[in-house]
């Protein structure tokens, strides 16, 4: 129970310091919010954001996904963009569960901030054309990605390249 508790109070950190920084920017001069913005476009390395330019970013948060002792849960993000947008998962939580996460914009920039999973299974179907990162902490995670197309189906996996005999 005592590392339930502690996997809980990280993600409600994590989330409120997020949510706090979207609410109220001014109090905290945006330190929060662009600690974590700056965070995500770091792991991705070469990326279509103008780093010196946060305040015009194109992005959004997405709720966090907490599953405990449940069956499964899924947490699904099929808007489509016309530009490359940031979309900032504020956190994940599977305990003893199993979780979903269906990326299907073809132009999001998809970031983890926390996801955390403890004796449970997370997969993340993701577009085809879409990226994915993870900025912050992994804590017994056990995470399968699979690349789907607009809709959502799975794409067929790539037919390895014959290896040339000696």
């Amino acid at each position: 129970m005592t590392l339930l508790r502690t996997v809980l109070t990280c993600l409600a950190l994590n989330t409120a310091g997020i949510a706090v920084a979207e609410e109220q920017n001014r109090t905290f001069g945006g330190q929060v919010k662009d600690f974590v913005i700056k965070g995500c476009l770091a792991q991705f390395g070469d990326h279509p954001f103008d780093i010196n330019d946060l305040e015009s970013l194109n992005y959004k948060v997405l709720a966090p996904s907490i599953n405990v002792l449940n069956g499964s849960s899924v947490l699904l993000d099929d808007t489509q963009t016309e530009e490359p947008q940031l979309i900032i998962i504020s956190g994940a939580v599977n305990v003893l569960g199993s979780a979903t996460y269906k990326f299907l914009n073809s132009n999001g920039w998809y970031c983890l901030t926390t996801n955390v999973s403890v004796l449970g299974t997370t997969t993340i179907d993701l577009n085809a054309e879409a990226h994915l990162t993870q900025f912050n902490i992994a804590v017994g995670s056990e995470v399968k990605i699979n690349k789907v197309d607009a809709a959502g189906k799975p794409l067929p996996a790539p037919t390895p390249e014959p290896t040339p005999a000696s």
